[in-house]
């Protein structure tokens, strides 16, 4: 890839200087009715910019919505462990005796070591912020 990637670059950058040595010719264009001088190779070097611009635009987009989508898959796991560490905890606490929830500091927790009211604390919280219900 990195191979490839280096001789397109380098395509790309021999273009650009041909495009600024051959074409010194100013043109006008029309802008909203606005004629402005420029010359060949700035029409060349804005619309490679604006090229730039729009793929860090789509980069951005791209990373933002995997983002949200990840929260939003982390939020449903929470949400399934929560409910389910609720079942769990409800029918075995009534089965526990107090010396054995005495002894042990972790029971209730799961493998993060949270418990379900600290996952279902940290639901309520998240749907403050993203306004869910």
């Amino acid at each position: 890839m990195v191979p490839i990637a280096l001789i397109l670059l380098a395509i790309v950058i021999l273009f650009s200087v041909a495009v600024v040595v051959s074409n010194p010719v100013a043109v006008d264009l029309s802008i909203f009715g606005a004629q402005i001088p420029v010359t060949t190779p700035a029409v060349f070097f804005t619309g490679a910019g604006t090229m730039v611009v729009l793929i860090v635009a789509l980069f951005l987009l791209r990373t933002g919505v995997r983002r949200s989508m990840a929260r939003r898959k982390e939020v449903r796991t929470f949400r399934r462990e929560a409910k389910a560490q609720g079942a769990v905890t409800s029918s075995t606490t009534t089965a526990r005796t107090e010396a054995e929830s005495d002894t042990s500091e972790s029971v209730g927790r799961d493998q993060t070591g949270t418990t379900a009211a600290e996952r279902q604390g940290w639901l309520t919280e998240i749907d403050k912020i993203t306004g869910d219900d």
